[in-house]
């Protein structure tokens, strides 16, 4: 059983480390949602504000000689640097030198929460930070890391463009042109990156609609003459009011496929006149036949009302019964 023995000895080393001396410092881990962003993974760099909680728990004793130094160590360094500190002893008020803003509150006679709200930099993706208590005397006890999300500038995006079906690998020189016997115009664009959403706009210059879509947006266009289109493409990550990344596309529509749908419209267009107008012939003359119809029996019956009238029904004031 000599194992177990060793085991705790190491967690009784372990939890010596944490309150040694009565101190104890823990970062705790960043939330997505506490941060001021747009986005739903990521933050924009130098725009985008990073939230994050402190707990120091002090040694009355220890209270009036300690500061807490918040070290940072960048994704491609080995070591940690200063990113900035607070001094215990004067109640950890604002910082107002720099960018990073701190509140520091007594929750219990020895622990003090230190709130953190900082606009993100470059330096800070996917960095590890951590809390350290240092003393005057210089003795020190670092707290538990913590990572930082990914820190990125809005157009770090790539994308896929699509013209009909057809990958265009040459954004910088979009240019297309619609067969004549194609009469719609399909432009998707799909990008990505490292924050989430990518937003996209496509508008062009023969209409005020824009169509947008977040990771992937289509645009689509019945074209049917010879026109020359642009296409506008507009895309960033997470927001799309500070900077972009745009293209431009050219799309040309030949003219015979116009000519020839022209020619069937008028076409269509005669022999549907052509129907009406027989159709009005024919109900006039229906017309003109039924008049004259009901003036002949007219007639008839003025000058043979006998016969039209078998049982002189006109003249016999009483009519036979036929009880």
């Amino acid at each position: 059983m000599c194992w177990l023995g060793k085991i705790k000895i190491l967690v009784i080393l372990i939890i010596l480390n944490k309150f040694s001396c009565g101190q104890e410092i823990q970062m705790f881990a960043i939330r997505q949602e506490d941060c001021n962003t747009k986005c739903t993974s990521g933050l924009i760099s130098n725009v985008d504000k990073i939230f994050f909680n402190t707990t120091v728990k002090l040694k009355k004793d220890l209270q009036k000689n300690s500061i807490v130094r918040f070290e940072i160590m960048p994704k491609t360094s080995m070591e940690f640097k200063l990113l900035f500190s607070v001094d215990i002893n004067s109640e950890c008020t604002e910082n107002k030198k720099t960018d990073n803003y701190y509140h520091c509150s007594k929750i219990s006679e020895d622990a003090y929460n230190i709130s953190i709200y900082s606009q993100v930099l470059p330096l800070f993706t996917e960095a590890s930070i951590r809390g350290v208590i240092k003393h005057y005397n210089q003795t020190e006890m670092a707290g538990d890391e913590i990572k930082l999300p990914k820190i990125v500038e809005p157009t770090d995006v790539t994308g896929i463009l699509t013209v009909n079906g057809n990958n265009i690998t040459d954004e910088d020189a979009c240019k297309f042109i619609i067969d004549k016997d194609v009469l719609r115009i399909d432009i998707e664009y799909v990008c990505m990156g490292q924050a989430t959403p990518c937003l996209i706009e496509i508008s062009s210059n023969d209409s005020t609609n824009i169509d947008v879509g977040e990771n992937r947006a289509v645009f689509k266009r019945f074209l049917y003459q010879e026109i020359t289109i642009n296409v506008k493409i507009k895309y960033a990550l997470c927001r799309l009011d500070l900077a972009y990344k745009h293209m431009e596309c050219n799309v040309t529509k030949r003219g015979q496929s116009y000519q020839r749908i022209t020619l069937i419209i008028v076409i269509c267009t005669g022999i549907l006149t052509l129907i009406v107008f027989l159709l009005t012939i024919y109900s006039c003359f229906k017309v003109i036949a039924n008049q004259r119809k009901s003036a002949l029996s007219a007639k008839e019956f003025a000058e043979n009302p006998d016969e039209l009238d078998p049982l002189n029904m006109k003249g016999n004031k009483n009519p036979p019964c036929w009880c």
